[in-house]
């Protein structure tokens, strides 16, 4: 048989030429099964070579996405979830953080930078705001790799998808998870400008990692909280089943588009530890910070916790807290408790409730009858590294109720009540909380303190206290005001350091502690000796320090006019009083926004009036406010300042105002102060 395309002869029964390829006509055989077996024999063989074709052509894709996707020896995956809200559209963090990161420093043969992005009305970037996606760094900057619907950032299935496509997908050593946006301790984080009223509770991140591929023998290596409030025990006890290590702050982090805080995965090599990884991002927020608070006035934390030693801590802790008898030792650790200092008062929220679990511990260790050293130990166990530029913090905090209201407490003593850990430290502050809601002073009532007479002096006033008052006594602060007219009052000054002597005499001095501003003139133009500002004395046993509230205005940065609601911090060098720092009050600005002065052209410093009697001339101890007063106008490069005691070209009068063992407060009598 000759072939019809080539002309080679074949031999007998051949139907495909081995010289060209081509199937010849079958010969004509009597048996016509015989003749279909040739045929399906015929298109088995060529639909065999067919799927070892595509076969060869799949393995290699396949091995071509293992070796983009798929790194070892120390690689790891950086995860961040980003739903930057009004820290992105009103402060432009975000996009500070990213335009630092570089595809050209990240050592991207070992390290995944991952993005998914969501939740935020506007971005100052390439991130759309009608869309959730997923963002990954290459040479030339961040590529968009996945695009979903719009989608709430702060449900639990969110994040899970997150986690889920990043494992499936880029398969390294270690996984790390940042979250970017807002952070409220015990409540949760991450917020979502479409999606109101919601955030990813603790429960939900627990669900959201419980429903994931990480868990005890898939554990994340790291968990960071660019947020605020996130590094409480509770938080870490939540993380611990799922991750190996903790990095947060106990109190606000500040904001600003200073400097880029995420910039340091720039720096993350293929041999750091997951000790190294968090003291660079924590050097990074130092960084930062040394920019946005040049005096080092705001008090910045950050801690690194093994979540693998968190269980002991509450064994620990539950073991100390039994030991408490919180009927007999109320009074003494509700004392304790009102003058700790408690996270979040510096961007003025009292609600949120934590302190520093090992300076709570320490301060009332004597009224435990189980030995603290164990718990103490395992606090140490614990934090493995803690950074701070503030004595008493320790690296984690922990809810302790005493400031926030009824509603809040509830809430928060209902999610206690749900945790799996901590059950012995929570009927500790269950108990507390019943004694200080219920109690009352009867010592310190209003009609007790009403009867008692201020002792006047030059600068100086006190009250005497009885043995019963010493005893439900908590704490106290002290106004000093300028009548304006009948009714009305502006505070100058305002002190929680009123102070208790041993014999019950409760007296302050406010001897040159009061602050003018100097070189401002009358209609006259002669100069105005009571050129008082508004102060608030916030001041400890450490360093002077004073606040006021203003309004900075101008830009020395733009030709546009900025406008910036702040309060403004003063310390104090050579005795003479300068402005430290301030941060924005600014109604749609987010809590933790500090701003240089620098920046801006003026200082508008305001006072406030306030209703103190009614009506009738009735003194009312809830006062009502009434206006603000635009006292001085100064160029931030021109503002001078000085301590002073009060003159006699007004009346100024002063008062207590007293704290109870059980969260009430009285008001003294309104006295003339004698100048």
């Amino acid at each position: 048989m000759v072939c019809r395309r080539c002309g080679n002869l074949l031999a007998d029964g051949t139907t495909i030429c081995p010289h060209c390829g081509e199937i010849n006509e079958v010969p004509v055989v009597k048996d016509d099964s015989a003749k279909l077996k040739i045929i399906i024999i015929i298109l088995l063989s060529i639909l065999l070579v067919l799927l070892i074709i595509a076969t060869v052509v799949v393995v290699n894709k396949k091995e071509d996405k293992e070796k983009e996707f798929v790194l070892s020896g120390g690689s790891r995956t950086v995860m961040i979830y980003a739903s930057p809200t009004n820290l992105e559209s009103e402060v432009m963090s975000f996009t500070t953080d990213l335009k630092t990161i570089s595809g050209e420093e990240v050592d991207l043969d070992n390290v995944n930078i991952l993005i998914y992005t969501g939740g935020t009305s506007l971005w100052h970037n390439f991130v759309k705001n009608d869309e959730n996606a997923i963002y990954i760094l290459k040479e030339d900057g961040f590529e968009k790799i996945e695009t979903y619907d719009q989608k709430n950032m702060s449900e639990a299935s969110t994040l899970t998808s997150f986690l889920d496509y990043a494992y499936k997908n880029y398969k390294t050593d270690f996984y790390d998870l940042v979250i970017y946006d807002h952070g409220n301790a015990l409540q949760g984080a991450v917020v979502d400008d479409f999606h109101k009223n919601d955030l990813l509770s603790l429960s939900e991140f627990d669900k959201a990692l419980d429903d994931s591929p990480f868990s005890e023998d898939n554990k994340l290596e790291m968990v960071v909280f660019r947020t605020c409030l996130m590094g409480t025990a509770e938080v870490a006890a939540t993380f611990e089943p799922y991750a190996n290590f903790l990095i947060a702050s106990e109190e606000v982090t500040w904001l600003g588009n200073y400097q880029s805080v995420l910039d340091f995965v720039n720096d993350v090599t293929v041999d750091d530890t997951a000790i190294d990884f968090g003291k660079k991002y924590i050097a990074s927020y130092g960084d930062f910070m040394k920019l946005a608070d040049p005096f080092d006035d705001e008090l910045s934390c950050y801690s690194i916790i093994d979540l693998n030693k968190v269980d002991e801590l509450f064994e620990e802790l539950d073991k100390f807290a039994k030991g408490i008898d919180i009927d007999k030792s109320y009074s003494a650790i509700s004392k304790i408790r009102s003058r700790m200092y408690q996270f979040a008062t510096a961007a003025g929220s009292n609600g949120i409730d934590t302190v520093d679990l090992y300076h709570l511990v320490d301060s009332i260790k004597n009224y435990s009858s189980y030995d603290v050293s164990n718990l103490l130990k395992a606090f140490d166990d614990a934090v493995v590294y803690n950074w701070s530029n503030t004595e008493d913090i320790n690296g984690l905090s922990i809810y302790f109720p005493y400031n926030g209201s009824a509603t809040e407490v509830k809430y928060y003593l209902n999610l206690y009540d749900s945790f799996t850990f901590g059950k012995d430290y929570n009927k500790l502050i269950d108990s507390f909380y019943k004694i200080k809601s219920t109690g009352s002073s009867n010592s310190l009532v209003a009609g007790a303190i009403a009867k008692k007479d201020l002792t006047m002096k030059k600068g100086e006033f006190s009250m005497q206290l009885t043995p019963e008052q010493i005893s439900d006594f908590a704490g106290a602060n002290y106004l000093v005001v300028r009548k304006m007219n009948d009714n009305y009052y502006m505070p100058v000054f305002v002190s929680d350091n009123a102070t208790l002597t041993d014999d019950g005499l409760l007296q302050t001095n406010i001897t040159y502690k009061i602050i003018r501003v100097k070189n401002v003139t009358d209609d006259d133009g002669k100069e105005q000796k009571d050129s008082y500002l508004q102060i608030i004395d916030r001041s400890t046993e450490d360093e002077e320090k004073y606040i006021t509230y203003g309004v900075l205005t101008g830009s020395n940065n733009s030709a546009g006019w900025a406008v910036e609601s702040a309060e403004i911090t003063f310390k104090v060098k050579d005795g003479v009083p300068y402005v430290a720092s301030a941060k924005s009050i600014a109604s749609d600005q987010p809590q933790g926004v500090l701003l240089n002065p620098k920046d801006f052209k003026y200082y508008d410093l305001m006072t406030y009036w306030y209703k103190m009697f009614d009506d009738k001339g009735n003194y009312t101890s809830d006062w009502e406010s009434y206006s603000t007063y635009y006292g001085y106008e100064e160029a931030t490069d021109k503002l001078e300042l000085e301590f002073t005691s009060l003159d006699g070209t007004g009346e100024y009068y002063c008062l207590f105002r007293i704290k109870d063992i059980y969260g009430g407060t009285t008001v003294s009598k309104l006295i003339k102060l004698d100048l």
